[in-house]
């Protein structure tokens, strides 16, 4: 059994893939990635840049990525996953990339879906739920992680969601003994000859680093000092404030609303009085504008419709009022605001 993985970006993004291809002839881990036919991934044009960052480290180039187009919702669907497949020529796809909460706009593919399209096709499905697995914890909101259990991995951030202190995240296996065979090596200097369920607590025997501080060590003791449910009620807030942020960007006529939001983060753009080609350049100048001012923050991203402002609510002590703030504060910003 052959194993290939790598661990980049573990804020945003843990990515392995592993695939069994002895039965092609050769081993990844001894000979290498190119001692076989070309190797792929399929993700959506949304999939967060660590993924294709990994795979250019791990050495596959730009054909290392398959990129599926998403539908009007941003989510990846098991018809454009078939047909990524179907594109892939000589590479030999070895998994799919699904994201729950997606970094652009928080999006939740349809991973039950997507799990089949996995099973009936023999591929490693490693879902990123880096932003949105949080939801978990909410008893109304969870149901979008649906099949999230078929996943052969999953990578969490809990300084997303649930306002642990960055760098908090987790990489975990549907199997234990995927996390050992990704990095399979020897080192009497620091690894003890045993087998992997006698040294368990060795965390350098599973991942990229070699010394790595105790993480779980504090979501754990926020877990018994507030309780799940508590949590859950942070979260089920923070979607609420999104949804009501969406709700009054989209009764406002100078202002447009990319999607209904899924999770905390809401894209809209303010429309002024520029023309639809000067929208871009509009949204891009106002969001330099709060940067530099420093009352409020927001980002942008790039979305297939053009650019457009994202703001992710987070912050424990937003009211309503600082939404109707914020697009006051925009709608002042923009005045001298020209492209």
């Amino acid at each position: 059994v052959a194993v290939l993985g790598i661990h980049q970006e573990p804020e945003k993004a843990a990515f392995y893939v592993p695939e069994y291809l002895h039965d092609e002839g050769f081993d990844v881990w001894k000979q290498g990635a190119h001692a076989g036919p070309p190797l792929a991934v399929i993700v959506s044009t949304d999939a967060h840049y660590s993924i294709a960052r990994t795979l250019r480290i791990m050495g596959w180039g730009d054909r290392g990525v398959i990129a599926a187009p998403i539908d009007a919702h941003h989510r990846l669907t098991p018809e454009a996953a078939e047909t990524a497949l179907g594109q892939a020529g000589d590479r030999r796809v070895i998994g799919i990339v699904a994201a729950a909460g997606s970094t652009a706009t928080g999006a939740f593919d349809p991973l039950h879906e997507l799990a089949d399209v996995a099973e009936r096709h023999g591929l490693w499905l490693h879902v990123d739920a880096a932003h949105g697995g949080g939801v978990a914890l909410s008893e109304t909101q969870r149901s979008k992680l649906r099949g999230i259990e078929r996943a052969d991995s999953v990578v969490w951030d809990a300084h997303k969601l649930l306002m642990m202190p960055a760098l908090v995240t987790a990489v975990i296996y549907r199997r234990e003994a995927h996390a050992y065979e990704a990095f399979a090596q020897q080192a009497s200097y620091l690894f003890a000859d045993a087998t992997p369920d006698q040294s368990w607590w060795d965390l350098g025997q599973r991942t990229l680093e070699c010394t790595k501080r105790a993480m779980a060590l504090e979501l754990w003791s926020a877990l018994r000092t507030q309780g799940e449910a508590w949590f859950g009620e942070v979260v089920d807030r923070q979607a609420e404030l999104a949804r009501q942020l969406a709700a009054k960007v989209a009764a406002a006529p100078d202002f447009e609303l990319a999607l209904m939001p899924e999770s905390n983060i809401v894209c809209f753009r303010h429309l002024g009085s520029v023309t639809p080609g000067e929208l871009d350049a509009h949204n891009r100048m106002l969001r330099k504008r709060v940067i530099e001012d420093g009352t409020f923050y927001i980002v942008g991203t790039q979305l297939p419709g053009g650019f457009y402002l994202r703001s992710t609510l987070m912050n424990p002590l937003t009211e309503e009022v600082d939404l109707d703030a914020l697009l006051d504060y925009l709608r002042e910003l923009s005045l001298p605001c020209r492209p």
